[in-house]
């Protein structure tokens, strides 16, 4: 064994990126410490868990690159179960110090959650050091262990009371600068702590993993950079979403402090009158009105074209009657103007204690001052959406006449129409093209009809229509993809089947829409079945059966929606941009019939078009 002394040296690069993760993870810690202390319950033990994570990870991630950053003229590796030790160690510090100051803010709790924070630090970096396996021995200067120490608790303890009794993201950055350095600073007095004597024992100790320091460092710095983003984006977008919850609160204490006002400062005016219209009794408490209305007449009163009609049921009514007058009926308060009121009226004449018609009156202008603005905002919105299918439509037409261009000439390409190609790549290309903008078209097409739909400007041409005709020109179209699916393809009738009225190219537009969909939807080896059947009153009704993947019984109401994708997400398997059923049952609607789905989950599903037999004539099918 000898007895000299190794000397290391250190890299500054990683030095460099260890002193950036320290700082980093401890402004995330802090930055997430922040929603603890604005926290309960359940919320407050996650925000502490990740807080846990964020600046042990960090501590942890910074000293293993500082230790990657001491480079040794021996081979050093790493016990993993140590290693693991050192992680835990510091998280549970971590958890324990903001545990502390999360339940008593004050400096005594502070102080003692700085201790643990502290001591974490120094624990997860002495055990850390234990980890290494190399041919030397490990001792350590205990002044410069205490220092280390000291240096530690001090930092994290000025850290968390920065944290905890001020406020901005100036003190939040501090701290986290503190904390970071206290981290930095306590590992590279450790490091300077430690003597590594070399022992001549000709090989080296074993229990670790070797791997080039820079690698290593970089793959735990990206790693444990990219977690503390996601956990500062997550931190961000509750903060964000806090404040909203707090703004909304806030509004709604005002809007219920409003009404609270309101209701408490208004009261319905109460009259008792007799058939011929005069008041016995008036109660209109700050109407202004003053206190002589009694022994006057209601029509001396009241004003509006429903009062005539009131005075009319008051002489017809009979004891027991109630009725209203919710608009039309109208008294001018002084200082208020004329206010229109809802008037209800109870008849009451064998009622010795009131012996009258007791009509009450109710103040409506502001609720119908509120239902005209209303209605005036949903004349506005229907305006707009009006304008955006207007201009959606104008778009989509002014795109299809470069796209026809595109396919046109893509066609003439593919099909080598003025001679052979020079590279057989040039077709594959040209059919990527054709093939692209067919579904450009395809999808161009679908919102336009959507658009035109939307702004009522789609009509439909009705003529005499042949069930089988229909289905047969759709199945046509469909065919050929089927077959080189290898999905099969039938069709099926009923014995009498009427000539019904309708638009037959919208109507075979449906069928295509359905039947393209059963394709898509349906594996090789499947099968699809279209079938046509009359019911009793003479109705049509289209279904088209799959054997495909089926929808889900949650998503089935969604599925006529526009835009609508069951598979919602950006790695979906299958194309399309969820207008074709929105389009179908729009074009069902239109003709007075029903489009309805029915479907089980890895079975299949069948659609159904039900189309009214109005103006249907009887026909044989052959």
């Amino acid at each position: 064994m000898s007895d000299a002394l190794l000397q290391g040296e250190y890299s500054l690069l990683l030095v460099a990126l260890s002193l950036i993760v320290a700082s980093l993870a401890s402004y995330v810690a802090m930055d997430t410490a922040q929603r603890i202390w604005e926290s309960s319950g359940l919320r407050r033990g996650v925000w502490l868990l990740l807080a846990a994570v964020a600046m042990g990870g960090g501590i942890w991630s910074m000293h293993f690159i500082g230790m990657l950053a001491f480079m040794l003229p021996v081979d050093v590796t790493y016990d993993l179960f140590l290693t693991f030790a050192s992680v835990v160690l510091a998280m549970l510090a971590a958890l324990v110090g903001f545990a502390i100051v999360a339940r008593r803010r004050s400096a005594s709790a502070i102080f003692m959650g700085g201790i643990s924070l502290g001591l974490g630090v120094v624990a997860m970096h002495y055990t850390g050091m234990e980890a290494m396996n190399m041919q030397a021995h490990l001792t350590y200067d205990p002044v410069l262990v205490g220092l280390s120490v000291l240096v530690a608790i001090t930092a994290a303890t000025v850290a968390l009371w920065i944290t905890t009794c001020v406020s901005g993201w100036g003190w939040r950055i501090a701290s986290a600068l503190i904390m970071g350095l206290a981290i930095y600073g306590m590992h590279y007095i450790g490091m300077e702590a430690a003597y590594f004597q070399a022992i001549c024992t000709g090989a080296a100790q074993g229990g670790g993993y070797e791997i080039d320091p820079y690698i290593l460092a970089f793959v735990i710095a990206f790693g444990t950079i990219t977690i503390l983003m996601l956990q500062m984006v997550t931190t961000a977008v509750d903060r964000r979403f806090s404040a909203y919850r707090e703004r909304e609160a806030d509004i709604l204490r005002q809007s219920e402090a409003r009404f609270r006002r309101l209701v408490e400062n208004a009261s319905d005016f109460i009259l008792v009158v007799d058939a011929e219209g005069s008041i016995r009794f008036a109660s209109c408490p700050n109407s202004g009105l003053g206190d002589n209305l009694e022994d006057s007449r209601l029509e001396d009163l009241l004003q509006g074209p429903a009062v005539t009609d009131l005075l009319a049921r008051l002489q017809q009514s009979t004891s027991g009657d109630t009725w209203s007058h919710a608009e039309g009926v109208y008294l001018t308060l002084p200082g208020r103007g004329r206010r229109e009121f809802e008037a209800t009226a109870c008849n009451l004449g064998d009622d010795t204690a009131v012996n009258g018609i007791v009509l009450t009156l109710h103040d409506i202008t502001q609720r119908q001052q509120a239902a005209a603005k209303l209605q005036y905002a949903k004349n506005l919105s229907d305006e707009a959406n009006r304008v955006k299918s207007e201009f959606i439509a104008n778009m989509s037409h002014e795109l299809r006449t470069p796209l026809t261009a595109i396919l046109g000439f893509s066609d003439i390409i593919r099909n080598q129409a003025f001679g052979a190609l020079p590279n057989e790549r040039y077709l594959e290309y040209a059919e990527d093209i054709h093939n692209s903008g067919s579904q450009l078209l395809s999808i161009i097409n679908d919102i336009l009809d959507i658009s035109r739909i939307e702004a009522g400007q789609l009509d439909l041409q009705q003529d005499m229509l042949d069930a089988r005709e229909l289905v047969q020109d759709s199945m046509r179209i469909l065919a050929q993809k089927a077959q080189h699916k290898g999905v099969e393809l039938s069709e099926a009738y009923g014995e009498t089947l009427p000539a019904f009225q309708g638009d037959g190219r919208r109507l075979r537009q449906v069928l295509i829409n359905l039947l393209g969909n059963a394709v898509k939807f349906t594996p090789a080896g499947g099968r699809i079945e279209i079938s046509v059947t009359r019911l009793g009153g003479g109705d049509m009704v289209f279904a088209v059966s799959d054997t495909g993947i089926g929808i889900p019984e949650d998503k089935i109401g969604e599925i006529t929606k526009p835009f609508f994708q069951v598979d919602g997400t950006l790695a979906r398997q299958h194309e399309g941009v969820g207008l074709g059923l929105a389009i179908s049952r729009s074009l069902v609607e239109m003709h007075g019939g029903t489009l309805s789905a029915e479907s089980t989950s890895g079975q299949g599903t069948t659609f159904r078009v039900t189309i009214p037999a109005t103006g249907s004539q009887t026909c044989q099918v052959a």
